[in-house]
């Protein structure tokens, strides 16, 4: 009774018009006072009173933020807290007062830039900051900011005496980035460019490369996330499993519940950190002169964060096999992935140093692990990285007011094959996947990769030419041009080899299927069992093959096809059955529940397993095939029968072609195709070809 007269008696003072109108100076001034005097007046009962409004106009991680984690018993402390809490509102209902905030143009002629100056303040304080335009070639000492975009959680900050809103997590860091008696200057690319005037847009990106060469230092902010909270003792504890002896029995012992253990969780929640899976982070990282990762407080190095990750690379494989049974896949490849992509990092990086010329194609191809909002990124975002000789080549220019994303691959796609004779964004695009097979056939050639869905399909065959393992027909030079009267069209020459006869089941389906889990829920162990499937099953078709154009054991020929038989994946002397039998009394052990666990750690099973998935993991998602003349084959999961199998000159791997039934396109002079996909033959990866001597043609690519 006695609360709820005082609750009246706020009520009457004007709390709730305190949050919900504009109020002048005065009457807040005048508001303010009579709440701090009923504070003083009601004593005890205002500690019992705040606690039960905090929750309706106090946001508790406010208070976490000024440090009261524990309960308040300081009437005095309350109030202040209070008062700054009602400030942010009262400064809420002035922002509505004042009017947007309107960017001035910026001259392109002087290579103009603005730069956020982060007026100095207090932690409880609103956000003020104020732009300068330079000159890029005469800015002052400034740092640039790499961070996770986002557009949740509106907050109004004021900008040039205007009202501004940036996101949540944007807010968060300026407040974090702060100082308390000096004004700091910082250059955020979200507030910095007018991400609604596309015309100057695409004349920042161009700057981008002097910008981060120019910052002091790049700032690589990680959000920490409440619900996966990045652990400063998390880096401790990777160079704390570096230094274990993984092969001693008492550390697997010890270690054997890893994944529950905190420090571990929040190890992968740092590496999988959404920052390291953005595009632009690419070229952010890799210009900096000094760069610095910020976890909350705390500041790391790159080179530190990469040295943690690589021994963390070495003994995941460990942990992993002893937690093979409890880590659900998605976590796991997703974990692999964000270590991948740091190593790519700091590859280019040292690329950069170095003063190394860095090809498109290359930097399109390494790239598609990371992330993009707006699918055009995936080629602006790395152009700082690339030749300067390249940045005014039509063909790769920055145009995001009239240029689709359909154009923006297909530019990029032509460019690295006319200029570059490189063939590896052809591994990246085809009819013969799931992207090409839901998309309207007249978005785009064939031949031009989409994007938005190559992390995701295409990344998985990407050993077959990254690292140059093939050479098919690279004895000869590459032959390629643009059709003037139709962009649609590349003349490539090339080497008729057959046309599939037979397929295999889709094996994606076979890994379904085998487990009747989808992704999320598989463990590696569930995945095992869906990968011998697809070995019985290729093997069973091999075997029931009329022909062959191979001398020896088909199912060892179908074990070298499946792994590509390259020399860093598979040794010339081993077969593959002792893991296959490895694999079948596995399946047999996992029948009898997850009991077993402890046993199959004991054992080579789970070693025998991993060198399984490393070697059939250019085959994930494809399908075996027989060819016309007998040879085995990998080839996209949507291929067809009838689909010829090509050899282009100067090309390092096979491309499966279709003939075309686009009535728009002919030609007297070529046959006309559509580009299934990249493809692995058995028996003529290695120049075999050459002996043949068969007579190259010119075909066109729709």
């Amino acid at each position: 009774m006695v609360v709820g007269s005082y609750l009246a008696f706020l009520r009457c003072l004007g709390i709730d018009r305190l949050v919900s109108t504009e109020l002048t100076r005065n009457e807040r001034a005048a508001y303010l006072s009579l709440l701090s005097l009923s504070f003083l007046v009601a004593g005890h009962l205002a500690q019992s009173l705040v606690h039960y409004r905090l929750h309706q106009y106090i946001n508790y991680n406010t208070l976490v933020h000024y440090g009261y984690e524990r309960p308040l018993h300081s009437c005095d402390r309350m109030r202040r807290i209070v008062r700054r809490q009602f400030d942010r509102l009262m400064f809420n209902a002035f922002l509505r007062q004042r009017p947007p905030h309107k960017y001035r143009k910026l001259s392109e002629v002087n290579s103009d830039i603005r730069i956020v100056k982060l007026h100095a303040g207090n932690p409880w304080d609103i956000i003020k900051a104020s732009f300068i335009t330079v000159s890029i070639y005469q800015a002052p000492p400034f740092e640039a900011i790499s961070y996770r975009w986002s557009t949740e959680n509106q907050i109004p900050i004021l900008l040039d005496e205007k009202r501004f809103s940036v996101p949540g997590p944007v807010h968060e860091m300026l407040l974090a980035l702060r100082f308390r008696t000096e004004h700091r200057l910082l250059w955020i690319d979200s507030l910095c460019i007018n991400q609604t005037d596309h015309a100057e847009k695409s004349s920042q990106i161009g700057l981008m490369r002097k910008i981060y060469q120019s910052a002091s230092q790049v700032i690589c902010w990680l959000r920490v996330d409440s619900a996966a909270p990045l652990l400063p003792s998390s880096l401790s504890a990777l160079k704390k499993l570096a230094k274990s002896d993984v092969t001693d029995d008492n550390w697997v012992d010890s270690f054997a519940s890893g994944y529950l253990q905190a420090e571990f969780r929040s190890a992968v929640s740092l590496f999988c950190n959404d920052v390291f899976f953005r595009i632009w982070i690419i070229q952010e990282v890799a210009l900096a002169r000094k760069l610095v990762i910020k976890l909350g407080q705390e500041d790391i190095s790159l080179e530190d964060l990469v040295r943690t990750s690589e021994s963390f690379m070495l003994t995941f494989s460990t942990i992993g096999k002893i937690m093979a049974s409890r880590v659900p896949l998605n976590i796991f490849t997703r974990m692999t992935t964000a270590l991948r992509n740091l190593q790519t990092m700091k590859e280019l990086r040292s690329c950069i140093q170095s003063e190394e010329k860095l090809a498109i194609g290359d930097l399109l191809l390494h790239s598609t692990a990371f992330e993009v909002s707006d699918p055009r990124d995936r080629l602006y975002g790395l152009l700082g990285l690339s030749n300067t000789e390249w940045i005014k080549e039509p063909l790769l220019e920055v145009n995001y007011q009239d240029a689709t994303e359909a154009m923006v691959s297909l530019n990029a796609t032509k460019f690295t094959l006319l200029n570059e004779s490189s063939f590896r964004l052809l591994e990246l695009a085809g009819v013969g996947y799931t992207s090409r097979v839901v998309e309207k056939p007249s978005i785009r050639p064939s031949w031009v990769p989409q994007w938005a869905q190559c992390h995701i399909e295409h990344t998985k065959s990407l050993v077959l030419t990254a690292n140059s393992l093939y050479k098919i027909t690279t004895y000869t030079p590459a032959v390629i041009t643009a059709r003037k009267d139709d962009p649609r069209v590349l003349q490539i020459q090339g080497i008729y080899v057959g046309e599939i006869k037979r397929m295999s089941p889709r094996w994606d389906q076979l890994l379904v299927n085998s487990t009747g889990e989808n992704q999320g829920t598989q463990t590696l162990l569930d995945m095992c069992a869906g990968l011998l499937n697809i070995i019985e099953n290729a093997c069973s078709m091999a075997l029931e093959a009329s022909n062959s154009a191979y001398d020896g054991e088909r199912e060892s020929l179908v074990w070298r096809t499946i792994c590509h038989h390259s020399q860093r994946i598979l040794d010339d002397e081993e077969d593959g059955r002792e893991i296959t039998e490895a694999i079948r009394e596995l399946r047999q052990l996992s029948r009898l529940g997850r009991a077993v666990e402890n046993l199959l750690n004991t054992t080579k099973l789970i070693s025998n397993m991993y060198k399984l998935m490393y070697r059939m993991f250019p085959t994930t998602d494809k399908r075996l095939c027989i060819t016309s003349e007998g040879y085995f084959g990998i080839v996209p999961p949507y291929s067809q029968e009838g689909d010829q199998i090509w050899a282009f000159s100067g090309a390092p791997n096979p491309f499966l072609l279709r003939r075309s039934t686009d009535s728009s396109i002919v030609s007297d002079e070529m046959d006309m195709y559509e580009l299934v996909g990249a493809c692995y033959i058995h028996g003529i990866m290695n120049g075999e070809l050459e002996q043949m001597r068969l007579e190259p043609v010119i075909v066109g690519l729709i």
